[in-house]
């Protein structure tokens, strides 16, 4: 995956996500409920760039949440992760929930909120994530994964793991050592 992604600043350009009667109008933008696809930064406004992902576990109180990764690559799809249509997701193109690519984040990353999974869709990603059957993903799932020497994604899955554990990651500049060697 180059984390450089043209195809998620094209397609967002002009984008307007879904509105769906359960939620605000307007929300605050550090108001993150389960389900909701965002486009969040890296946590020091440095690399990696942007990426897409899918608020899953919500912690109000520490404000943060776990993000899996949201990709318009469906080809990388394994047998638990969930492939959605437009109608799922508010999106204007098919995307891939990559339920096993993921990382804590913090509200304060987030850029935009772009969509929002239906009910549906959300409880076939969950199936997905803990490895229980559900009859809405059953035909949405990816490839299972094969060994590493004959399956093509690996190099992918794990530059889209990379970037999203960056994403999540807090880098603190070192400690400055006083001019006096203390």
């Amino acid at each position: 995956m180059d984390p450089v992604s043209d195809w998620l600043t094209q397609a967002l350009g002009s984008h307007r996500p879904a509105v769906y009667p359960w939620r605000d109008d307007d929300p605050s933008p550090g108001d993150v409920v389960i389900g909701d696809i965002l486009v969040v930064g890296s946590m020091d406004r440095c690399e990696p760039a942007d990426l897409m992902v899918l608020a899953f576990d919500v912690d109000s109180e520490r404000r943060s949440f776990l993000g899996l990764l949201v990709t318009n690559e469906i080809a990388l799809a394994g047998g638990a992760d969930l492939i959605l249509d437009s109608a799922e997701t508010g999106l204007p193109y098919r995307t891939a929930v990559m339920t096993h690519v993921s990382g804590r984040l913090w509200n304060v990353q987030i850029k935009r909120r772009v969509g929002v999974l239906t009910d549906e869709a959300l409880d076939g990603v969950s199936a997905g994530r803990y490895g229980v059957e559900h009859e809405f993903g059953r035909s949405r799932r990816g490839l299972p994964l094969q060994n590493e020497t004959r399956d093509m994604r690996w190099p992918a899955l794990r530059a889209g793991l990379d970037h999203i554990r960056a994403s999540a990651e807090y880098h603190t500049p070192a400690p400055r050592s006083n001019e006096q060697g203390h």
